[in-house]
C-alpha cells in the first residue's frame, strides 16, 4: 500500500504490534509452560513500554485531531 513517507514508522509499529498480537493469540491457544508464557508476556510488555506508548501519543496528538 502506498502511504505518505511520514507515516512509515507508524505503519512499521502497527506491523510489529500485529505480529506480537498473533504470537500472544497463538500462545493462549497452546499449552505452554509458565516460562514460555512469561517470555511472550515479557515481549508484549516490552513492546508496549518501548514503542506503543510513544506511538499512541503521536497518533492522538497529530493524527486523531485532524
Amino acid at each position: 500500500m502506498k502511504r505518505n513517507p511520514a507515516l512509515k514508522a507508524l505503519s512499521i509499529d502497527h506491523h510489529h504490534g500485529l505480529v506480537l498480537a498473533h504470537k500472544a493469540k497463538k500462545a493462549a491457544a497452546q499449552e505452554l509452560s509458565d516460562n514460555e508464557l512469561q517470555a511472550v508476556w515479557a515481549q508484549l510488555q516490552e513492546h508496549a513500554d518501548a514503542v506503543l506508548a510513544a506511538h499512541f501519543e503521536i497518533e492522538e496528538s497529530y493524527i486523531a485531531p485532524r
